[in-house]
């Protein structure tokens, strides 16, 4: 038997409406760690620094993105928030990397 999360993804995919929203809480009532641990992983994978006007702009908007789907989890707002300065660090490096050149 398919859990609620995947009843509710293939009705959107038969809709149409490609991403889906994400709800942090299993049909059983518990949190999903899974589904906050994989959105997490995503996000810093999909975010390597770029050394683009355009980067923080993209990054804020896909983290803001993903705390809605995620319904403002507390979890994941302090993993996110741990990336984020990880990525920070790493932009900062590479511009004292293109400076020093």
């Amino acid at each position: 038997m398919d859990s609620i999360l995947e009843i509710r993804r293939k009705a959107q995919e038969a809709q149409g409406q490609g991403e889906q929203q994400t709800d942090p809480q299993a049909a059983d009532g518990a949190r999903d760690y899974s589904a906050i641990f994989r959105a997490a992983y995503n996000f810093h994978k999909q975010h390597p620094p770029r050394l683009e006007a355009s980067y923080w702009a993209e990054t804020a908007k896909d983290l803001t993105r993903i705390m809605i789907d995620f319904n403002q989890d507390p979890l994941l707002s302090g993993l996110l928030h741990a990336i984020y300065a990880d990525l920070e660090r790493d932009y900062k490096h590479m511009l004292e990397e293109q400076e020093s050149a």
